[in-house]
């Protein structure tokens, strides 16, 4: 059997940049789900489909992203966000954008909140057991993404087929300014660290095949 796609090192890990508190290390995991190679017209996966002629092939990647509290310290992630996921071609310098999206965080309503959990707040204990799917009561860091990748298309010349590609992650937490940060801090110490920076991740590396096997996604499965 031909495997369409060979995910080489799929587990990427992002590590926590600016700002730096004593106890802290908060990374972030995205691995790679099972692909779907979809030959012509691609019905939605976020929103809106995708149009393409009946040569034109895409790549559906379903992703999952999951926080891991790698310190001593619990830490408060604010739930807000800008993340970008973004693609790289081998030997190409420029990046292609797949997704940007935010998540928007009402900071006058977190410094008003008596506690992370009413902030709206992740709490990444330090202990937290690491599940293979993701269950929000016992493992709030993780959830679901995806990417959408056109391999050919036609109307362009754009041909990814015996390319390698990495897709890398981006998540901002700092909707959340530093001086709620600091206020915070100082109100939620017995909770744990409210910590909000920029997160990076090492690439998920995808290599696509010359010949990938190929469906129609508007069909049912």
């Amino acid at each position: 059997m031909i495997l369409p796609l060979l995910l080489a090192g799929h587990v990427a890990f992002m590590q926590a940049q600016n700002p730096v508190a004593p106890g802290v290390d908060v990374m972030l995991e995205m691995t790679a789900g099972t692909p779907v190679w979809c030959q012509g017209p691609v019905p939605p996966f976020f929103a809106g489909q995708v149009e393409g002629t009946p040569d034109d092939v895409t790549l559906r990647l379903p992703l999952r992203v999951r926080y891991r509290n790698q310190g001593s310290e619990t830490v408060l992630l604010p739930a807000g966000f800008h993340a970008l996921t973004e693609m790289t071609v081998d030997g190409q310098d420029e990046s292609t954008i797949l997704r940007d999206r935010r998540r928007p965080m009402d900071v006058e309503a977190a410094l008003a909140a008596p506690d992370p959990e009413a902030g709206d707040f992740l709490i990444l204990d330090s202990d937290v057991r690491y599940l293979t799917r993701c269950l929000s009561d016992i493992d709030p860091g993780c959830s679901a993404d995806g990417a959408v990748i056109r391999v050919v298309d036609g109307s362009s010349g754009l041909d990814l087929r015996g390319q390698t590609l990495r897709i890398v992650m981006t998540r901002d937490h700092r909707p959340l300014p530093p001086e709620a940060v600091a206020a915070l801090n100082e109100r939620w110490a017995d909770y744990g660290t409210v910590w909000a920076g920029v997160l990076e991740s090492e690439a998920v590396t995808i290599n696509v095949l010359e010949n990938p096997l190929t469906r129609d996604c508007t069909l049912p499965r």
